[in-house]
């Protein structure tokens, strides 16, 4: 009998039923299923300029989903330089794509999937205006080619300054700790009810999960005329520089003031047309190079510029064809000066 009751208990024991779920679990694993069979992994083939001597190169990334007609969001810097665009949908379906637009200074893309129609699944997208800090953020993507990947994280900072190029800031971007990887530029950032608020795009190199996501909204504002026309119409002076920080001002024995400093102007544009004037002597501070004796512009239609923020706040509302008013800072003395802004040349 006593043996008989051990048998008798081992196989309850056997039977009873896993633990169950949490609700927020339950929760996750809807909003990533919900989500998850838009999301494509993308893999792409570059020629490089001296293609005799240098083999193809590879590029991976994601991507999801958003039309019905096989439209997909990415990153630029995923599929700017490909020759050949191949999708892996999340069932293993492999499919080609081709470039319809893209934009440099928001990173964003849009390709289009030559795939079934039964394979176009439209991920819901969500609100990124009305996001919070501290809610829960999850990123699905195709890290290092493993597969598709969700990891579970949190918002953690809204409407930062994201750098993309050295004269190109994108603003209002969402900062999460959700785990972002090589292979994960270009795939959704998801909140709690299993809708894209983000477009997952950079991280800090060094951090631990400080990675940052385009908002679902400014892509929702740029897609339309992607499609219609395969780039952004943008503003366009012909200055390359950065905002000079407040420290660097003592030293050197030269004029110099906060401000934008001017150290290219392009030939044939706007800027060179007004008569800005560009820098001639490099030097090197803390391992960051900068370019001497240009215009250091001050203020921007009566913006006075002392940050990056403060640069990409006046150049934000700017148009194609508008007339502006630009102080300048030259030899030690201020002068102002009308550019009309043409529109920003497609260098694809």
């Amino acid at each position: 009998m006593r043996l008989s009751a051990l048998l008798l208990s081992a196989l309850l024991l056997v039977a009873e039923p896993a633990a169950s779920l949490t609700d927020e679990e339950e929760n996750t694993i809807r909003a990533i299923e919900r989500v998850a069979p838009s999301v494509v992994f993308i893999a792409t083939i570059s020629i490089t300029e001296s293609h005799l001597l240098d083999p193809p190169r590879q590029g991976v990334g994601s991507g999801f989903v958003i039309s019905e007609d096989g439209l997909i969001l990415t990153n630029t810097h995923v599929v700017a330089a490909a020759e050949q665009i191949r999708l892996i949908f999340r069932d293993g379906t492999v499919a080609k794509a081709r470039l319809v637009g893209l934009d440099q200074q928001t990173d964003i893309a849009v390709i289009r999937a030559d795939a079934p129609r039964e394979k176009l699944r439209p991920a819901p997208l969500g609100d990124s205006d009305a996001i919070r800090v501290g809610q829960m953020a999850i990123a699905i993507g195709n890290p290092f080619g493993l597969g598709q990947t969700a990891s579970v994280g949190a918002i953690t900072g809204k409407g930062r300054v994201l750098p993309i190029s050295r004269t190109t800031l994108l603003s209002n971007v969402i900062q999460t700790d959700a785990a972002i990887n090589l292979g994960n530029s270009g795939g959704p950032l998801v909140d709690s009810r299993g809708e894209v608020i983000g477009i997952n795009t950079a991280i800090v190199v060094g951090a631990n999960n400080v990675a940052f996501s385009i908002p679902i909204n400014t892509a929702k504002d740029l897609v339309p005329q992607l499609v219609a026309r395969g780039r952004i119409a943008r503003p366009y002076l012909g200055v390359t520089g950065k905002v000079l920080p407040s420290q660097f001002l003592d030293l050197f024995r030269l004029p110099l003031t906060l401000g934008f400093l001017v150290e290219d102007v392009e030939k044939g544009s706007p800027a060179e047309a007004a008569g800005i004037k560009e820098g001639t002597l490099e030097v090197a501070v803390e391992r960051e190079r900068y370019i001497l004796g240009g215009d250091i512009i001050t203020e921007i239609e009566g913006i006075p510029i002392r940050s990056p923020e403060d640069y990409l706040k006046a150049i934000s509302p700017l148009k194609v064809g508008q007339e502006i008013t630009l102080t300048l800072f030259r030899e030690g003395q201020n002068r102002t000066l009308r550019v009309t802004l043409a529109e920003r040349p497609d260098r694809r």
